[in-house]
C-alpha cells in the first residue's frame, strides 16, 4: 500500500477454482491471473450492451467506479466485504503466513477495495442492461461456493491501457 500514491486495490473477485481446459484436462488455478479476466469480461459486457445502444464505450473506468461506491442514490455497485485479511494466502492444500498484512474494513480497504462487483447493477451505473443470456449463473454452485471460501478474494487494481 502506498499512502502517497494511488490507493490500490479497487475491487475484489474470488480468487479460486476457476476451471480452465490445460492441453485438454480441466484444471483450476486462482489469483489475479484468474480473477482479472472475468472483471475485464464484465467491461466487455458493458461495452457491448453500450455499443448496441449506440452509446461510447465506457473509457477510463475509474472515476465511476469511485463515485459508484460514494453514492447512496446509485444501484449497490459493490459488496462490501467487512471481515478477513491478507496477512495469509493459500495456494490450495499450502498456506504462506506473514505478521503484517491488512484487515478488512467497512467501506473502501486496502484487501478489497470497495468490495465484490455485482455485474448488473454496475451496467446499471453505465445506462446499459446485461442481456441475461450473456451471463452464466448457477445459483447452487454459487451458494455453495460462497459458503466454502468466503474470503478467498483477488483485489484487482483497475488500470487503463492506452
Amino acid at each position: 500500500f502506498n499512502p502517497r500514491g494511488r490507493a490500490y486495490p479497487d475491487l475484489a473477485l474470488i480468487g479460486v477454482k476457476y476451471q480452465v481446459i490445460l492441453s485438454g484436462t480441466p484444471v483450476n488455478i486462482g489469483g489475479t491471473s484468474a480473477s482479472a479476466p472475468v472483471f475485464a469480461a464484465m467491461v466487455t459486457l458493458i461495452n457491448s450492451a453500450r455499443q448496441a445502444a449506440g452509446l461510447p464505450n465506457v473509457g477510463f473506468i475509474n472515476p465511476t467506479l469511485y463515485a459508484a461506491s460514494t453514492h447512496s442514490n446509485r444501484p449497490q455497485v459493490f459488496q462490501d466485504v467487512t471481515s478477513g485479511h491478507n496477512k495469509c494466502c493459500s495456494e490450495y492444500a499450502k498456506s504462506t503466513c506473514c505478521k503484517s498484512g491488512f484487515t478488512s474494513l467497512s467501506g473502501w480497504d486496502p484487501v478489497t477495495g470497495w468490495g465484490s462487483v455485482n455485474l448488473n447493477n454496475l451496467a446499471q451505473v453505465f445506462n446499459v442492461t446485461i442481456p441475461q443470456d450473456q451471463v452464466t449463473t448457477n445459483a447452487a454452485v454459487r451458494s455453495s461456493f460462497s459458503l466454502m471460501y468466503p474470503f478467498l478474494l483477488v483485489s484487482l487494481l483497475v488500470s487503463t491501457m492506452t
